[in-house]
């Protein structure tokens, strides 16, 4: 666990640090930023459109993820409204911001006239790299940990750690003992999403029909999260949070994935070599 990667000292009193959960999100962030930037400047938009698409991206991501987790855990927001308008990493649902700027993704591409599967195929893997690089922040800060386990596999944090203070809280005497071993749930949606990222890839590879990329990208995206939402420690989320967070998030995201898959299976156009086309 190493939620800091680095710190740089200001003077006597003065210092400034990067935590791990922080540099990833950005770094995954301007990832897949440019991954965009770079696919729209294949069918020869101007910078300032661009420009427009990736901004309106990380604001409706921002407004989405933040308008879920108000449902989610509208204890907290009712403490602090303020959080609703903060731009961090932190206080957010990330399915809540996905569907927002794919809302927005979609209203782009037919604004624009651009081939929103053919794009959204390219950028499958590119989202699946991103996510995974989240996890690695999240396994370094030690939060979005498991509930614990006798696995093998099993990962112990150390003593004050979020996964400490979680067992605490269910238990108090457990702050006289070292931290249980915990399942690494930011390790498995890790695997899901650079899977996920791979056989996206590999489709591509084969030229498929457009959209299929994309659709199996996020069924199996979505699937390895809803597994893996079995094993994560939600420690004081309300019951109906886990419900609507589970069940009817990642369910419908599901459903909507496999129709998807379904069309996208049925005769069409297939992907075409090289650089994308009008």
């Amino acid at each position: 666990m190493h939620p800091v990667l680095f710190e740089t000292t200001l003077g006597v009193n003065g210092s400034i640090s990067f935590g791990a959960y922080r540099f990833f999100g950005l770094a995954a962030a301007f990832y897949l930023l440019g991954a965009a930037w770079f696919f729209l400047r294949a069918y020869k938009l101007a910078h300032l459109h661009i420009a427009a698409i990736t901004a309106s991206l990380v604001a409706s991501f921002f407004m989405g993820s933040r308008l879920l987790y108000a449902l989610l855990h509208p204890q907290v927001i009712a403490a602090n409204p303020v959080l609703l308008t903060k731009i961090h990493l932190s206080n957010f649902t990330l399915y809540g911001g996905l569907a927002a700027a794919l809302l927005t993704w979609w209203l782009a591409a037919r604004t624009l006239e651009l081939p929103l599967y053919r794009l959204t195929d390219r950028l499958a893997p590119h989202a699946g790299i991103a996510a995974a690089l989240i996890r690695v922040g999240c396994y370094f800060s030690g939060c979005c940990f498991g509930i614990p386990t006798g696995l093998p596999w099993g990962i112990t944090f150390p003593t004050g750690s979020p996964a400490h203070l979680a067992q605490a809280a269910n238990n108090p005497l457990a702050l006289l003992y070292p931290t249980a071993p915990v399942h690494p749930t930011q390790l498995y949606e890790l695997a899901s999403a650079l899977g996920a990222a791979l056989v996206a890839w590999l489709l591509l590879k084969k030229n498929v029909k457009e959209g299929l990329a994309g659709a199996v990208f996020g069924l199996i995206f979505t699937a390895g999260r809803l597994i893996t939402f079995q094993f994560r420690d939600f420690p004081f989320a309300e019951g109906y949070s886990n419900l609507l967070r589970g069940p009817l998030v990642y369910g419908a995201a599901i459903a909507v994935f496999a129709i998807w898959t379904y069309k996208a299976m049925e005769p069409g156009v297939k992907q075409k070599a090289g650089l994308p086309e009008k």
